[in-house]
């Protein structure tokens, strides 16, 4: 792996936001520098477990950061009990040396089939440990190089494609897969379908366009991320969402009575 190589990995995963626990880039440089090493030797394992600057040790921590992420309250009350984090920190971190020695996976790979998996709605509930990661591996890796290779849905035809390429760049953002994401042809309908109630809604209140996207996925994250729950496109045009969630949101914020 080459340098070019390595400055292309830390870009991507930098511009999705991946990993919002990793404090500076230089520290995002050093682990993907660790990973690479790593590919030619293995970690070693003493008698305290892997150490914290161990290549299987820092993937299993990213997932867990992205866990936490998608779901804060994820097994709050075992979190929540001393020296729990780092006994599942060493579990994990076995079943990635697994990954790596014996399934002779790449670590960088590892690493990008973990950001992928988070930001999947589907995956991202079904991947809550690294021994999960282990097993559905090969599935992972068949179904993000699938997607990767999709051809773009093509938006030019909707009603307002200009409003529902901000609001589909909005919904990815939110998700925290900003370049990862890739739209599916089922979930179109349900974005412009958004577009449509959200004009209705806003225009109704005189509520300016360029807060109607900023409101919404606000609204919603509160609502559905923060409860440990995906957000998925259709909940972008929900009755429940319009008729519910909104005004009570715009309720809260003082901005209608």
């Amino acid at each position: 792996m080459n340098k070019e190589d390595l400055e292309h990995i830390l870009r991507e995963i930098n511009d999705a936001d991946l990993l919002p626990d990793f404090e500076t880039v230089d520290r995002m440089i050093k682990l993907l520098i660790k990973i690479r090493d790593s590919i030619e030797k293995k970690d070693k394992k003493t008698d305290e477990g892997y150490a914290e600057d161990s290549t299987s040790y820092q993937l299993a921590k990213l997932l867990l950061d992205l866990i936490f992420k998608q779901y804060p309250n994820f097994q709050k009350k075992r979190f929540e009990q001393s020296g729990h984090t780092e006994k599942i920190l060493q579990q994990w971190a076995y079943h990635v040396d697994l990954m790596i020695r014996r399934d002779k996976r790449d670590p960088l790979e590892i690493a990008d089939v973990i950001g992928w998996a988070q930001s999947d709605s589907f995956w991202w509930k079904n991947i809550l440990s690294t021994d999960k990661l282990r097993k559905q591996y090969d599935r992972l890796v068949i179904e993000m190089e699938s997607r990767s290779s999709a051809k773009p849905v093509d938006i030019s035809n909707v009603p307002d494609p200009e409003l529902t390429k901000k609001l589909i760049k909005g919904y990815a953002i939110t998700i925290g897969a900003r370049k990862s994401y890739k739209l599916l042809a089922v979930d179109l309908p349900k974005f412009v379908e958004a577009v449509k109630r959200m004009k209705k809604f806003y225009k109704s209140r005189g509520i300016t366009r360029d807060c109607w996207i900023g409101y919404l996925l606000d609204c919603l994250e509160e609502a559905y991320r923060n409860s440990g729950l995906f957000l998925h496109p259709g909940h972008l045009c929900s009755d429940t969402t319009w008729t519910k969630l909104m005004p009570q949101f715009l309720l809260e914020l003082g901005i209608v009575e």
